[in-house]
């Protein structure tokens, strides 16, 4: 047994013998080397600086021992209720144990299940002062709640909050002008109000963050406004986020109603084509677009140079949310960055479908990213996505990819990628473009001998470039110079040559 192995942690090795000399002495070495140990978690603040409470006896124990041992550190500390009593005392045996330290928690957050539970919160929190408190995290989330009323107030009113995440409830006399970041969340049974995130939005000036979570309830809201009749004014926010189950009708209203000059970056999940179908309000993504590109005219979203697109789950095809696609690509115009999950490649031939995607979108993207671990029919798409892009002479990259002693065919089955189940109809759509792209690469190829340079030169190039008639090709064509692979693992012949053909095209790949 290694003297490093701690059996009987903090054990007394005193009374210990069994006639055994070798084992006692082994015993007593664990102990010193335990007693050691035990010395310097103890003698560490930090390691006591966060803690939880709950109804739990023991709970209650742990937290004073925290307290006692973290110092004076700015402490963490999470409180959870999910009794089904009512039960004053527990909010006042919360209250006692924390309002010696009120002064020194940095982050609160609680976690509620029941309506007893939001009670005991809500009266423990009317009366603590934190004057130092930055972070605070107010989950409730019950099926069963006892009625309309979901305020609740942040202690201090929040001047201080930096940072503030709402699940299930809506905070009242509150003074957010400090605030940096605001994470809304979907609950049971309950929808935020257009009109609950209007008057968050707009009482936060300094807000940087925006992020509306979906979980097992579809975040929606309900339908209250016309989308042109409202505003969100967000001078100062620079990441727009709306993960997990975003409806949309949400996704709709919040791109139409952000006004923010400066929003830098976007990350967005496809809206839920279940919700939509049994539960949603219909939304004509072309309406949408022609609504946007109004606002747009007049800079109300900036120029956002990121964007990173979520799947609804895996399994689904992207052509289920081409649209959805569309008017992202038509309404983000200044995108220098993509990342796309590896179930979400077919986003890159669709807007390629009108040839969009070389006169609306993506003209001026640099960084593509794909993550999720693409599969070696993925990867080849990506590679005739990239060499279409950089004015490579590849044009034979649509039928198949030769690495390696092996073939890999369009044709094949790719397990684990749904982007490839489309109908007769659409998968000529694809042949179509596909073939309009190889063109392009060829001509931009014939144009110019250096567009394999990966410089800003042979972006130059590419742009213009003609194929074999003289033609003028598609212009302003910047080349994919980084591409980033997420949770690619070595070791398949066929995949492995893709990769090296495209560390050929790019001046930078990066595989994580």
């Amino acid at each position: 047994m290694s003297k490093l192995e701690f059996p009987f942690p903090f054990t007394d090795f005193d009374s210990y013998d069994d006639g055994d000399s070798a084992l006692t002495m082994e015993a007593s070495l664990s102990s010193v080397v335990d007693s050691r140990l035990r010395q310097i978690v103890v003698g560490t603040p930090d390691l006591w600086a966060s803690f939880g409470i709950s109804e739990a006896e023991m709970s209650f124990d742990h937290t004073r021992l925290c307290i006692q041992r973290s110092n004076t550190l700015p402490l963490k500390v999470q409180l959870y209720t999910y009794t089904l009593k009512q039960r004053s005392d527990l909010g006042q045996r919360f209250y006692d144990v924390l309002h010696p330290i009120a002064s020194r928690i940095r982050i609160l957050i609680t976690y509620m299940t029941t309506y007893n539970g939001l009670k005991i919160v809500r009266s423990v929190l009317e009366r603590l002062e934190m004057p130092t408190l930055e972070e605070i995290d107010l989950d409730y989330d019950s099926m069963f709640h006892g009625g309309p009323n979901r305020a609740i107030m942040i202690p201090g009113g929040g001047m201080t909050l930096r940072t503030l995440t709402l699940t299930g409830l809506f905070p009242i006399e509150s003074n957010l002008s400090n605030l940096k970041s605001l994470t809304l969340g979907s609950a049971a049974s309950w929808e935020w109000s257009i009109a609950r995130i209007y008057t968050l939005v707009i009482a936060s000036p300094a807000l940087e963050n925006l992020t509306f979570i979906g979980g097992e309830s579809t975040f929606d809201v309900e339908y209250e406004y016309e989308v042109t009749e409202l505003t969100l004014i967000c001078p100062s926010l620079r990441s727009l986020a709306m993960k997990g189950g975003i409806s949309a009708n949400f996704t709709t209203i919040i791109f139409l109603a952000l006004d923010a000059p400066n929003l830098e970056t976007i990350h967005v999940t496809t809206p839920s084509i279940s919700y939509e179908t049994s539960l949603g309000v219909p939304v004509h993504w072309d309406q949408v677009i022609d609504h946007f590109e109004k606002r747009g005219a007049e800079g109300a979203i900036g120029r956002v140079r990121s964007l990173i697109i979520d799947p609804e789950d895996e399994g689904y095809s992207p052509r289920q949310n081409r649209a959805f696609f569309r008017f992202l690509m038509a309404s983000l115009p200044w995108i220098t960055s993509l990342e796309l999950h590896r179930s979400e490649i077919g986003v890159l031939s669709i807007c390629n479908e009108e040839n969009d995607v070389y006169e609306k979108g993506l003209e001026l993207l640099t960084t593509l990213t794909i993550s999720g671990g693409p599969s070696p029919h993925a990867l080849k798409r990506v590679l005739h996505f990239v060499c279409v892009r950089n004015g490579s002479s590849r044009g034979d990259l649509g039928e198949e990819v030769e690495e390696g002693g092996e073939v890999y065919s369009e044709d094949e089955d790719d397990s684990g990628d749904e982007t490839d189940d489309y109908d007769d109809e659409t998968e000529e759509d694809d042949d179509e473009s596909e073939n309009s792209a190889s063109e392009v690469g060829d001509g931009a190829a014939d144009g110019d001998e250096g567009v394999n340079n990966n410089t800003h030169e042979s972006s130059e190039a590419a742009g213009g470039g003609s194929d074999v008639d003289g033609d003028e090709v598609y212009s302003d064509l910047t080349p994919i110079e980084t591409l980033v692979i997420k949770g690619w693992t070595i070791g398949d012949a066929v995949g492995d040559g893709i990769i090296r053909s495209l560390k050929d095209e790019v001046q930078s790949l990066i595989i994580v």
